[in-house]
């Protein structure tokens, strides 16, 4: 039977969904990245700390937004308007003949036939008129209060990106923490595989010698326990594998399941130990260094000018101004070009005490900063103290950690060697690689430990983990 040639339409729709999926996420080759590579994306990408240096633009741009108070105010204003009609303003003349009549026969013979007109008037505006005036005020008494207010928000402005070099270091403490976790895990996950593969070599011998009946008959039951513990010890590696990489990409603002793979290459730059210091000079230099007391003394500064800025309120306000105004159509009484200058005083005398107790609000807060940049010195100290406790404990669990596994190998290979002459159970020889698989996960957990300490105790002193770090 002849078949029917395929369609073109459906040759063309084979051809798109093999190449979509050739270009799917599996097929995706997983970007090397080093431990400096990821630390310096998530600082330069990190959506947190983009949002902090939008706090510091935002202090910056109010700071020079108060600069302009110090500079005259020059308002402008103009009115043209049309009126219902023009204005005008009638002045009843009548008394004056009056007047004149009970004036002496030689005054009124000087005046003569002098007529007095009844009435007399004035245009006030006519019906359209225009007017514009420039005003120009100088603070003098202000500029006290505007000096000090653009202090506050420059102090503000520096503690803001002393907050963002927190950020920073909360962050890079992270991706320390996420990165060894991932390299930790792919280890775990290869001491598993290699666990597994060890399982198998004892399953082939174990039947080998239920043929002779030379162990005991749930011997496979036990080889397939063990090969199950393991198997869990893997997805559980799995697990920590995915999560670490999930944590990274969200560090450095990537999607979340953007393959990458980390390199040990560079991991010795970043966590081995620093120059040895005593504890003092530990806490000395943390106590300098760290940003979170350099913002807060930052905020201190901002609190000292605020009181300023309180005491300035209570003051009179004192103003130097000019002013020149043009009219037109606006009648005789108003001249059409006319200026003036001199000084303007305002004092709100009494306000039932709202500036008073405003400064002594200011007051309170910069007594309260101070408080709080003394219980942050004794926080970090306490926290620098920890730190090195945690890398001593480390070092230790180290040494601990590296001679049982050594013991653990060789029990494990003198149970091996005991199973093969029958002088031992295969109970016995998988528990002994149950003790060396742990022995061996411990191990790998306190090398990551004690790096991982190792970057936390220099946070602590205040310094980056970026080599081009502040």
């Amino acid at each position: 039977m002849k078949r029917n040639p395929m369609h073109p339409m459906f040759k063309s729709l084979f051809v798109i969904v093999v190449g979509l999926l050739v270009t799917l996420p599996w097929n995706v080759q997983a970007e090397t990245l080093t431990l400096q590579d990821c630390l310096q994306r998530a600082v330069e990408s990190n959506p947190d700390l983009r949002a902090l240096d939008r706090e510091g633009e935002m202090l910056d741009a109010e700071r020079k937004s108060i600069r302009g108070h110090f500079l005259p105010v020059v308002k402008a204003d103009s009115k043209f308007l049309v009126w219902d009609d023009e204005s005008l303003m009638v002045f009843d003349l009548s008394f004056l003949e009056e007047t004149f009549a009970s004036m002496p026969e030689g005054v009124l013979a000087m005046m003569g036939d002098m007529q007095f007109p009844e009435d007399v008037s004035f245009t006030l505006h006519d019906q359209v008129t225009f007017t514009s005036s420039v005003t120009v005020a100088q603070p003098l008494v202000q500029i006290y209060k505007v000096y000090s207010g653009y202090k506050a928000t420059e102090s503000q402005a520096a503690a803001a990106r002393k907050d963002r070099l927190t950020g920073e270091r909360k962050l890079e403490m992270d991706v320390v923490h996420a990165y060894l976790g991932l390299i930790s895990a792919r280890r775990m996950l290869e001491t598993a595989h290699a666990a597994l593969n060890q399982v198998d070599v004892y399953e082939e011998k174990v039947k080998a010698l239920m043929e002779n009946e030379l162990v005991e008959r749930n011997a496979m039951m036990k080889i397939e326990v063990q090969r199950a513990e393991i198997k869990k010890g893997a997805f559980m590696a799995q697990k920590g594998i995915a999560l670490a990489k999930a944590a990274l990409n969200v560090y450095m603002h990537r999607d979340i399941h953007e393959p990458l793979e980390p390199v040990t290459e560079g991991l010795d730059d970043i966590t081995t130990e620093t120059e040895e210091i005593s504890l003092e000079e530990s806490q000395a230099q943390a106590i300098l260094y760290r940003p979170e007391l350099q913002s807060a003394r930052l905020m201190l500064d901002a609190a000292n000018m605020g009181r300023h800025v309180a005491t300035a309120d209570m003051l009179p306000e004192l103003n130097a101004i000019f002013r020149y105004e043009f009219a037109e159509g606006m009648g005789a009484m108003q001249p059409r070009h006319q200026y003036f200058g001199g000084l303007v005083l305002e004092w709100n005398v009494w306000e039932w005490g709202a500036t008073y107790y405003k400064l002594q609000q200011a007051k309170i807060r910069e007594r309260q900063t101070k408080l709080r940049i003394e219980s942050g010195e004794d926080k970090i100290r306490l926290e620098v103290e920890a730190r090195r406790l945690d890398l001593d404990e480390a070092k230790k669990s180290l040494d601990v950690a590296r001679a049982q596994l050594a013991e653990a190998k060789e029990n494990l290979r003198i149970e091996q060697i005991r199973h093969e002459v029958q002088q031992s159970t295969t109970a016995d020889l998988l528990q002994a690689q149950t003790l060396a698989l742990k022995a061996e996960n411990d191990w790998i957990v306190a090398e990551m430990k004690i790096r991982e300490n190792r970057a936390a105790l220099r946070i602590a002193r205040g310094e980056s983990l970026l080599s081009d770090g502040e």
